[in-house]
C-alpha cells in the first residue's frame, strides 16, 4: 500500500478538486496493512479524502480509528430497498422487491445478493434440512460447501454466501422458538412449512434453540474473521445439531 495508494492519493487531481480512495471491506486489513495507512491517515495529503468502509469500529485499530471521522450508515427501510431495485432495473415487479427487500436487513446490496434463485432453491433444502427429525451433519456439511463453492473462486463472494446461510439457519431457529411460545407462524410459506416439521421433532433442552440462535450469531463473527470456510461449516453444523439434542 506504500507503493500503491498512499502514494497515488498524494498525486495532483487530474480532472476533479479532490482525489478520493475508498478502502472497501476495511474490517479485514491486517496490522501490517493498516499501519502502511496511518501517516496517510494522519497528514492526509493536499485535496485529497480517504473512505474506509467497516461494519463496526470495533474491527478497527484504536491508531486508525483515532484518525478517521466516524459516520454511521443506519439500515434503509424496506420500501426504500424496493424501490431501489426497482428504479435500477434488479428485478421485473413489485411483488419480488418487496421480497427481497423483507429479507435484506435494510441493505441494497443484501438485497442482490439474495436475488439469485439458485440461493432461495438452496434455502428450501436448508430448512428441511434443519427441520428433519435427526440431521444428517456430514452429507449437510458437504451441501453447504459445496454451494459456497459455487459461488466463485474469490474469497468475498464465497464469504458472502455463507454469511447469507447462515443467516437463514439463524433466521428459523430464531422463528421456531417464537412459535414454541406462542406467536404465530411467518407468513413466508416455506419457512412456516419448515417449521411446522420442526414443532414435531423433541427438544432436549428449553435452551437449546437459543443455543442455535447464539451459535448461528457465532458463525457469522467467524466469516467476518476469516475462519477455514470447511472447518467453520463443520463444526457449526455438528454444534446445531448437539444444541437441540441438548448436549451443546
Amino acid at each position: 500500500m506504500r507503493e500503491g495508494l498512499c502514494h497515488d492519493i498524494g498525486l495532483k487531481p487530474y480532472m476533479a478538486g479532490r482525489r478520493i480512495a475508498i478502502i472497501d471491506d476495511a474490517d479485514y486489513l491486517n496490522a501490517e496493512g493498516a499501519n502502511s495507512l496511518l501517516k496517510t491517515l494522519e497528514e492526509p495529503p493536499p485535496r485529497s479524502v480517504l473512505i474506509l468502509v467497516g461494519t463496526s469500529p470495533a474491527r478497527q485499530l484504536p491508531t486508525i480509528r483515532s484518525r478517521c471521522q466516524l459516520i454511521r450508515f443506519q439500515p434503509l427501510p424496506e420500501p426504500i430497498v424496493a424501490r431501489l431495485l426497482l428504479a435500477q432495473g434488479h428485478v421485473a415487479d413489485a411483488v419480488e422487491a418487496a421480497r427481497l427487500a423483507a429479507h435484506a436487513e435494510g441493505s441494497p446490496e443484501r438485497a442482490l445478493e439474495l436475488a439469485d434463485p439458485a440461493l432461495w432453491e438452496f434455502r428450501e433444502k436448508l430448512l428441511a434440512d434443519l427441520a428433519a427429525p435427526s440431521l444428517d451433519g456430514l452429507r449437510m456439511a458437504g451441501a453447504v460447501s459445496a454451494f459456497v463453492d459455487e459461488a466463485g473462486r474469490d474469497a468475498p463472494p464465497r464469504r458472502a454466501r455463507l454469511r447469507l446461510i447462515v443467516g437463514f439457519a439463524a433466521e428459523f431457529y430464531r422463528r421456531w422458538l417464537l412459535v414454541r411460545e406462542g406467536a404465530e407462524l411467518p407468513g413466508d410459506a416455506t419457512l412456516a412449512r419448515a417449521i411446522r416439521q420442526a414443532l414435531g421433532r423433541p427438544i432436549q433442552s428449553e435452551g437449546g434453540l437459543a443455543a442455535c440462535v447464539e451459535r448461528c450469531l457465532d458463525a457469522l463473527e467467524q466469516i467476518d474473521r476469516n475462519a477455514n470456510q470447511t472447518t467453520l461449516i463443520e463444526c457449526w453444523i455438528d454444534d446445531l445439531d448437539r444444541a437441540v439434542g441438548g448436549d451443546f
